[in-house]
């Protein structure tokens, strides 16, 4: 099998010497080509000419921003659309683990080492978000908020040379929801409720503190269409409540200070005020209005 790895040496895990260790191992099995990216969006690309040049797999080796960028490559070129699969290289890691892959980078490797020669597919839905300047896909969630403008101030963090950690991401969501949030007056607005946030999950868990998945949508898997959880208060006690159902996987389905909604095709969503969108952790723009949609088995990924 034809193969190339898109290696993402600027992700927090992912080194020169695990890069040559993976490519070793894989080289055992496949035809394999190794390409580093550059700098953000270089992956899109990347993926956008994988199947025309003729490669059947695409493995990515980053955090999950590589591996949606490499999908949001292969989904805008149509077909040929090669397979896909993503080893752990970020912080969080939240499709691969997500998809059953073990979070340490050798054992998934040897993981999809296995699944090659099993032949082992999984198809799967995506989601894609659209805003009047942004168009772009996502594999497990996204975001309109509070959680997009927290990825943002993190993205500004590691864009000046600072390290990305799970203490780094609570520190800044606690400020974002106690210094810059207007908790008494929600600014989101969604089929006629008004909430503080909106997170919106593909594929449940939503997202990883080490090892503990935090779940506000446990239903939600890649064969229904987009689930979404909306805070429809920000009070001390609502706060409290809402981490502790996130944190233990709760139904908040029958809570009335959230908005939550099951297996949608779309979503609108809109704002008087820009508020920061986001798309697998990956901040994009700050917008007044954006459409979510779901696209039955778009991808398949390998594992």
């Amino acid at each position: 099998m034809r193969a190339l790895l898109v290696v993402n040496t600027f992700a927090t895990s992912t080194s020169v010497a695990l890069r040559d260790v993976i490519t070793a191992a894989l080289s055992s099995e496949l035809e394999l080509d190794v390409i580093q990216t550059t700098g953000r969006e270089h992956a899109i690309a990347i993926g956008s000419r994988a199947g025309h040049e003729g490669y059947e797999l695409v493995i990515t080796l980053g955090g999950d921003g590589t591996i949606n960028e490499v999908a949001n490559g292969v989904l805008s070129a149509g077909a040929p659309a090669p397979l896909l699969a993503a080893l752990p290289g970020g912080n969080a890691n939240v499709f691969t683990r997500n998809m059953g892959y073990p979070n340490e980078p050798v054992d998934a490797t040897a993981y999809l080492l296995n699944a090659i020669r099993e032949g082992k597919r999984t198809r799967v839905g995506v989601g894609e978000l659209v805003t009047p300047t942004v168009n772009r896909y996502f594999l497990f969630n996204a975001g309109m908020g509070v959680d997009a403008a927290v990825l943002a101030r993190m993205h500004e963090r590691r864009t000046s040379g600072k390290k990305a950690s799970d203490l780094t991401y609570g520190w800044l969501a606690a400020r974002e929801l106690m210094h810059w949030v207007n908790r008494k007056h929600p600014a989101l607005s969604i089929r006629g409720h008004l909430a503080h946030f909106a997170l919106i999950v593909n594929l449940a868990p939503w997202s990883y503190v080490g090892n503990h998945a935090l779940d506000p949508a446990p239903h939600a898997e890649h064969q229904t269409a987009l689930d979404l959880y909306a805070p429809t208060k920000m009070g001390v006690g609502a706060l409290a409540r809402f981490a502790r159902a996130i944190f233990t996987g709760a139904d908040l389905s029958a809570d009335p200070e959230v908005l939550t909604l099951h297996d949608q095709p779309e979503i609108e969503l809109s704002s008087q005020t820009p508020l920061w969108v986001q798309v697998d952790g990956e901040p994009l723009v700050q917008a007044t209005t954006a459409t979510l949609r779901h696209i039955p088995n778009a991808l398949t990924i390998l594992g």
